[in-house]
């Protein structure tokens, strides 16, 4: 890991040609929208192949919250980096499910090295 860059309680560091981006505070609208922002700018900067969003710290994110994320992975997509998500926890997981949310757009695993593997699949 190299290139560690932290603010906003969103930790950015590149691993191997992925960034691993841990957020470590709660999804609230600024918050959201300070890390797409720096995200964006980061995979331009170092021309990331994938970026690792780690949501293990994440207790709680609401439908809004969840549209914001699958729509920064869309983004990043269109700019050539595939997206995976790593450590939702199930109460969240479940806590969308009720809420109806489409699970389907998601792309997720449980640790670095499962993202790394997905990221690399063709």
């Amino acid at each position: 890991m190299a290139d560690r860059e932290s603010g906003g309680g969103v930790a950015i560091s590149m691993v191997e040609d992925a960034l691993l981006v841990c957020v470590q505070a709660e999804l609230r609208p600024s918050t959201l929208t300070e890390l797409q922002n720096r995200l964006l700018e980061q995979v331009t900067k170092v021309a990331a192949k994938g970026v690792m969003l780690d949501l293990s710290e994440v207790d709680a994110l609401d439908v809004d919250g969840f549209a914001a994320l699958i729509d920064l992975s869309k983004m990043l997509k269109m700019m050539g980096a595939k997206t995976v998500f790593i450590g939702f926890r199930p109460g969240v997981i479940a806590g969308l499910a009720a809420l109806d949310s489409n699970l389907s757009a998601l792309r997720g695993c449980q640790t670095i090295r499962q993202a790394l593997d997905l990221l690399h699949e063709t």
